[in-house]
């Protein structure tokens, strides 16, 4: 396979990568293998390694994760070209330093149906996954995905809590992976936006997802998801009218152009 072939006709040096780990510990096998990818990928085609760190999960974080994750990478080899202590025209490199910025783009995503309010509380949530027959699978069913416009001005005027979630098709999502060969998901309704900041650290990285596909300044960016095996991966998230995509993916990373 030559590299037009790998990536699409895009520029060897346009290629941006991402890995992207929480301080909530020592990095395991999974990072590192994720890691290595994406860096061997980075410096094979002279394109860029991005290290940001997922800090949005308060709840977990340790302070002396965020330099288990730099020395341990550093003692690794796998040197980054951005990212904190190495800065970069695309910071900052914290989740939590970006949140105004993805803030500023729901609305953009509900405004185009790319997302919707979801009303149900978590305990209506887990009556419904209780009546599932064994074996279904789990996670929210999409309940708030197609309700009526009365029904959403109902909850609306009673001030029900809401959170807002990507709208996915009900399809499988397969792809063809450079390393695994083809691989399929199963849509999940990713959380973008909190009500009382619960579930911030799952709306950080899924609005990231959206925003670096609709509203990437750099030419190329690579979202490297290291949990692949339970996410979705970002090839069903919106892209611009008009957008060029190029689906490449290596572990769950994807590479789009955008015409940005």
């Amino acid at each position: 396979m030559n590299s037009f072939d790998v990536l699409g006709g895009i520029a060897p040096e346009q290629v941006r990568v991402r890995f992207p780990p929480s301080p909530t510990g020592n990095l395991h096998v999974g990072n590192v293998r994720s890691a290595l990818f994406n860096w061997v990928f980075a410096r094979h085609y002279g394109g860029t390694f991005v290290l940001r760190i997922e800090d949005t999960d308060a709840a977990r974080n340790l302070d002396a994760a965020y330099d288990v994750v730099y020395d341990s990478l550093n003692w690794l080899g796998l040197t980054w070209d951005e990212g904190p202590g190495v800065g970069g025209p695309y910071g900052p490199y914290l989740q939590t330093e970006r949140l105004d910025t993805y803030a500023g783009i729901v609305p953009q995503l509900l405004g185009s149906h790319s997302a919707y309010r979801c009303y149900c509380s978590r305990e209506e949530i887990e009556a419904r996954e209780a009546q599932r027959p064994k074996g279904a699978p789990s996670g929210y069913d999409g309940f708030c995905r197609t309700l009526s416009a009365e029904t959403i001005a109902e909850h609306e005027r009673g001030g029900t809590p809401f959170v807002v979630r990507m709208r996915v098709g009900e399809d499988p999502i397969t792809f063809h992976d450079l390393v695994r060969g083809e691989v399929t998901f199963e849509p999940t309704h990713s959380i973008f936006e909190p009500v009382d900041g619960s579930n911030v650290n799952v709306f950080a990285p899924a609005v990231g997802v959206a925003f670096s596909v609709t509203a990437c300044a750099a030419p190329v960016t690579a979202l490297s998801l290291f949990f692949a095996g339970s996410s979705q991966p970002s090839a069903s998230a919106p892209t611009r009218r008009g957008a060029k995509r190029n689906a490449l993916f290596i572990l769950g990373a994807c590479s789009f152009t955008c015409s940005c």
